[in-house]
């Protein structure tokens, strides 16, 4: 539309001048020393337009030739950067198939004219790390950091992922230390280090990045007390293991207010505490946790403390028979704690009500262990009978996993060779 308005005007101006040269004609007078030329004034006009136009597309044409090269290798790398995109494409695509070797041919290709050579040099390091070629891997990640500084972090945290999954796990370590050193506070370094931490079992430092790990948000809030708690148990393990007792009672003391009520911290403690022979102490700890929250599995360890006043805890955990007097686990341990203060009789009923409640094969040992040491042997032998028939049936108890070994979750206290009549005491 707008040439056509263009040539219209044109036309109509080209008419106009014509009518006019008709109409007026004048003439230009061009003299040269002794020499003139008398040129009418339209044909002037024309010449003049002619000439003009012929110079015009004479620089127009001088000016095409001048930039030539530079349009060509503009073309040429316009056509380089549509290969490497293309290469990146089918490289991305390649991966995702898991064709490690073509995918990381492709890549490389395309991180010459690529806008982002960064993103083909990860790709290509995650392709050599699926080949095992780790030399490879830890060259495209160098070129990676080369091609961008301000992408350490992020290509340092994809090194320490795969030396990971290739169990490399001091060079993993060093990774991520490095990269707490560049950012102290990111989250996801936190994150990954805690892992690590977690994997290799160094619990005293994985213990010292959790106030980090917390405010940083990088995770939920409840895998955080998860591994912090995983962390507090076993250092009060391996610290009662070795008699120490300042530094269980310094983490718990430490640990937060939320985690104390924590039913597997809480028998990290109580055990820790009960090597360590404060036994008074863990039952003390156990029966302040029980009156508000219930526990089997702290019920149960309630009966496998060694107690120097066993009735007083006794005389306790029989006030929870009001509210929990079908719970086979409280009628056990107030069983094993009869038969610590030498109860026999208790100890027979607490044993027997428990079995009709909830067998385990605990249970039926202990009840035919006091059997046998007072002599009833057909009853004893009927007890540890039924106890083995429980457990080749895989009946066996499986509420309880002790932090310790499994001897000493179920050892009991020693019978001793009780009269007969002594059963009615």
């Amino acid at each position: 539309m707008r040439l056509l308005i263009i040539t219209l005007l044109v036309l109509i101006g080209a008419s106009l001048l014509t009518a006019l040269a008709l109409e007026k004609p004048g003439f230009v007078l061009i003299a040269y020393d002794k020499t003139s030329i008398e040129v009418a004034l339209f044909d002037f006009i024309l010449v003049l337009a002619a000439l003009f136009a012929a110079f015009y597309l004479l620089l127009r044409f001088v000016a095409k030739l001048l930039l030539m090269p530079a349009e060509l290798h503009q073309a040429y790398l316009r056509h380089q950067q549509e290969k490497a995109h293309q290469h990146f494409y089918k490289g991305l695509l390649e991966l995702a198939q898991g064709r490690w070797t073509r995918a990381e041919r492709l890549l490389l290709r395309s991180v010459w004219n690529h806008g982002t050579p960064l993103l083909g040099y990860l790709g290509a390091a995650r392709a050599a790390q699926m080949q095992a070629a780790y030399d490879r891997r830890d060259t495209y990640l160098k070129k990676a950091i080369e091609s961008d500084q301000s992408a350490g972090v992020a290509v340092g945290l994809l090194q320490a992922e795969l030396q990971l999954s290739s169990k490399q796990n001091e060079q993993a370590l060093a990774t991520l230390q490095h990269l707490r050193e560049l950012a102290p506070k990111h989250g996801y370094v936190l994150y990954m280090l805690a892992r690590m931490y977690r994997n290799l079992g160094d619990w005293d430092r994985l213990l010292g990045i959790m106030p980090t790990l917390r405010k940083s948000k990088a995770i939920p809030t409840e895998q955080i007390d998860e591994v912090e708690g995983q962390a507090v148990a076993e250092l009060m393990l391996q610290a009662s293991q070795k008699g120490e007792n300042e530094p269980v009672q310094r983490l718990w003391k430490q640990l937060p207010k939320k985690l104390k009520h924590n039913a597997q911290l809480v028998e990290a403690h109580v055990r820790a505490l009960d090597r360590l022979g404060a036994h008074e102490q863990a039952a003390t700890e156990l029966r302040k946790y029980l009156n508000s929250d219930w526990d089997q599995g702290l019920v149960r360890l309630l009966g496998e403390l060694t107690l120097n006043d066993p009735l007083q805890t006794l005389g306790h955990a029989e006030s929870w028979l009001k509210q929990h007097g079908k719970d086979p686990e409280l009628l056990l341990t107030l069983g094993r704690l009869s038969l610590q203060a030498e109860l026999w009789g208790k100890a027979r009923l607490y044993l027997e009500n428990s079995i009709s409640f909830g067998p385990r094969v605990l249970t039926y040992r202990l009840l035919g262990d006091l059997l046998e040491s007072i002599g009833d042997h057909e009853q004893a032998q009927h007890c540890y009978q039924q106890g083995l028939k429980f457990a080749v049936e895989g009946k066996a108890d499986t509420l309880h996993l002790p932090l310790h070994s499994p001897s000493e979750s179920d050892s009991s206290p020693a019978l001793p060779k009780v009269p007969h009549d002594a059963i009615s005491a």
